[in-house]
């Protein structure tokens, strides 16, 4: 064995026996602290029957659920994509994948609406911070800044709205000359 090789696997040993090497990053996977507080993705049950009751189980099922949906948006089909989404987040929680094309389906949907959904918007404010805000990949970091700063400028020019609506004076019938009709 040359010189070179030896030094290396030496180097290498030690952390191999004791477990200490490199493991992957955690940057694939939400913060494992993280409360989703009230938060409900799906009230679907998994598949048991077909995936098993375990932990590998629920993640193959989120893993199909997520190609799928993945399909379904291709398509324009956004409210079964988030269904589907939904379940898989549900089903795994910790990975970013599901939310991120969750909070892309559900960001699509708003903008797809003729009028504002303040209760969609809300939610879709909600999961881009929680990408934005936890352990998740640094350019899904940086998408999921940009998302929920656009979207809270929204939110916070809707409230102004609402605020000059709710200041400007009421016009009586009186006061504007028109007869009331009875």
């Amino acid at each position: 064995m040359n010189r070179t090789l030896k030094a290396i696997v030496l180097a290498v040993l030690p952390a191999l026996l004791t477990g200490n090497i490199l493991s992957p990053a955690a940057a694939d996977s939400i913060s494992p602290n993280i409360n989703n507080g009230d938060r409900e993705y799906s009230e679907e049950k998994p598949e048991s029957s077909f995936y098993g009751s375990g932990y590998t189980g629920r993640m193959a099922e989120a893993s199909q659920l997520r190609f799928e949906a993945d399909e379904l948006m291709a398509d324009g089909k956004l409210e079964e994509a988030r269904k589907k989404i939904g379940k898989a987040v549900m089903l795994d929680p910790g990975t970013t994948d599901g939310h991120i094309m969750y909070a892309r389906c559900i960001t699509r949907m708003l903008y797809a609406k003729k009028t504002l959904d303040e209760k969609l918007l809300s939610r879709c404010i909600e999961e881009w911070k929680l990408i934005w805000h936890h352990d998740a990949d640094q350019i899904e970091q940086v998408e999921a800044k940009a998302q929920a700063k656009t979207l809270m400028r929204i939110a916070k020019e809707l409230e102004k709205q609402k605020k000059d609506n709710s200041n400007e004076p009421q016009q009586s019938l009186a006061s504007t000359g028109k007869k009331s009709v009875e």
